[in-house]
């Protein structure tokens, strides 16, 4: 996954500026039919029948190569309603229900989803990568 612009500052900021970085509650989790950017731009959220991001709270686990974070609960979306969701290809996570990205990246395999399908991301499947 990437880095946002956001969450580059916020570091930046913190280590040379002196500024604090509050740390969030929790990560929400997104999925997108069009993947996002660094700046939050150009991708395409999910907007079907039901579609919420996830609150995930304590759920990440980091693990040696030191900066690598994955998941230690599952993160399972809501029961997809009429008309599906269409074709999952990328996922973030943001610092609120409506806040700010913290990193992106690509669904591999894309994944269609249908009506009365289940998305989620089993524990130990959803990596965040910092280097």
């Amino acid at each position: 996954m990437s880095t946002s612009d956001f969450l580059e500052a916020a570091i930046g900021n913190h280590f040379y500026n002196g500024i604090p970085a509050a740390s969030p509650a929790s990560v929400w989790v997104a999925l997108f039919t069009t993947a996002t950017d660094d700046a939050d731009a150009g991708g395409v959220e999910v907007s079907g029948t039901n579609y919420s991001r996830v609150e995930v709270t304590a759920g990440f686990t980091v693990t040696s190569p030191a900066g690598t974070y994955i998941n230690n609960v599952d993160i399972v979306f809501p029961l997809v309603g009429v008309g599906g969701w269409g074709t999952i290809v990328g996922v973030a996570t943001y610092d609120a229900a409506l806040g700010n990205l913290l990193d992106h990246g690509l669904v591999i395999p894309n994944r269609l989803i249908v009506e009365n399908d289940v998305f989620q991301f089993a524990i130990g499947s959803l990596v965040i990568q910092k280097s």
